[in-house]
C-alpha cells in the first residue's frame, strides 16, 4: 500500500512539474509584464505590452513583441520591439555574471521601415557597466516628431548608420554617433541651422540668412559622426548639401558638454530633442 501511495504522489509531482513547464510562459508573461509597468511607469505610463514571452529550458528568455508608448515631455512615442531575446541565462543576474540581450528591431509603432536592431552588454561588475550598439537600418525622421515636434515637423530623411554608448555608475561613458541620409535627402527645417551660426564663415552666414526666411529647406544628404574625446568635449563633424542655395555645408565642432550629459546636448543638437532653459 506504500509503495502504491508512493507512486501515486510521485505521478502527481511530475504531474505538477510538468504543468509548470508546460505553463511556465503564461504564468511569468503577466507577471513580467505588470513588474515592468510598475518599474517604470514613469517612462511608459503603464502601456507596456509582452507578446510572445518564452522562458527556455536552458534559463534564457526570449520575447517576440515588446510595445507600448514613452512618455516624452512633448507626448506619446509609440513604439514596438521585436525578436528580443537573452543569450545567457537568467541566473547571470543572480552570479553577477555578464547578460547579453539583443534585439531584432526597435521601430515606432506602425512603421513600415527596418528601424533599429542592436545589442545591450550588461557586465554585473562593481562600476555598474552597460553597453549599448544599434545599427540603424532605416529609421525615418518623419517618423520621430513626437520627440520634439517644434524641429522635427515637416522633416524628413531616411537615416542609416551606428550608435554606441558606454557607461557606468559613476557617469565615465564612451559615445560614438555615425549617420548619414543619402539622395535624395529629405527636407529640414530652417531653424535646423541656428546653433551653427557662430561657427561658420561670413558668406555661409549670408546663406542661412536666405534660408531662415523660409519654413523648410530641401537637402541632397546629410552626414553626422559625433565622439566623445572626454567626459567634458564631443567633436562633431557634420557635412550637408542644400542645393536650392549651393550650400556645402562642412563643420568640424569640439563642443563642451556637461558630466554625463553628453548624449542628450547630442540630441538637442540634432533637434530630436527639445533644448531647455535657453
Amino acid at each position: 500500500m506504500k509503495s502504491f501511495l508512493r507512486a501515486v504522489l510521485l505521478l502527481l509531482v511530475l504531474a505538477v512539474l510538468a504543468l509548470v513547464c508546460i505553463k511556465r510562459n503564461q504564468i511569468l508573461q503577466p507577471f513580467l509584464e505588470k513588474w515592468i509597468n510598475r518599474t517604470q511607469s514613469i517612462h511608459f505610463d503603464n502601456s507596456l505590452k509582452i507578446e510572445g514571452f518564452h522562458l527556455n529550458p536552458d534559463l534564457r528568455v526570449s520575447i517576440d513583441k515588446i510595445h507600448g508608448t514613452w512618455q516624452t515631455k512633448e507626448g506619446g512615442f509609440p513604439f514596438e520591439i521585436v525578436g528580443v531575446a537573452m543569450t545567457d541565462p537568467v541566473t547571470n543576474f543572480i552570479f553577477k555574471k555578464p547578460v547579453h540581450i539583443t534585439f531584432q528591431q526597435f521601430r515606432p509603432k506602425a512603421s513600415t521601415h527596418p528601424g533599429l536592431t542592436g545589442k545591450i552588454t550588461l557586465l554585473n561588475d562593481k562600476a555598474e557597466t552597460f553597453e549599448l550598439q544599434t545599427a540603424l537600418n532605416g529609421l525615418y525622421l518623419e517618423e520621430l516628431t513626437a520627440f520634439n515636434p517644434d524641429m522635427l515637423k515637416d522633416t524628413t530623411g531616411n537615416m542609416i548608420g551606428s550608435f554606441y554608448m558606454k557607461g557606468q555608475k559613476s557617469g565615465e561613458q564612451e559615445l560614438k554617433l555615425r549617420v548619414g541620409i543619402a539622395p535624395p535627402g529629405g527636407r529640414v527645417q530652417s531653424r535646423f541651422f541656428e546653433v551653427f551660426v557662430p561657427y561658420l564663415p561670413i558668406g555661409d552666414k549670408e546663406t542661412l540668412a536666405k534660408i531662415r526666411l523660409v519654413q523648410t529647406v530641401g537637402y541632397r544628404l546629410a552626414n553626422v559622426a559625433a565622439e566623445l574625446e572626454n567626459k567634458n568635449a564631443l567633436k562633431v563633424l557634420l557635412n550637408i548639401q542644400i542645393p536650392e542655395y549651393n550650400l556645402n555645408l562642412n563643420l568640424n565642432l569640439l563642443l563642451r558638454v556637461e558630466d554625463s550629459g553628453a548624449f542628450i546636448q547630442l540630441t538637442q543638437l540634432l533637434g530630436l530633442a527639445k533644448v531647455e532653459n535657453v
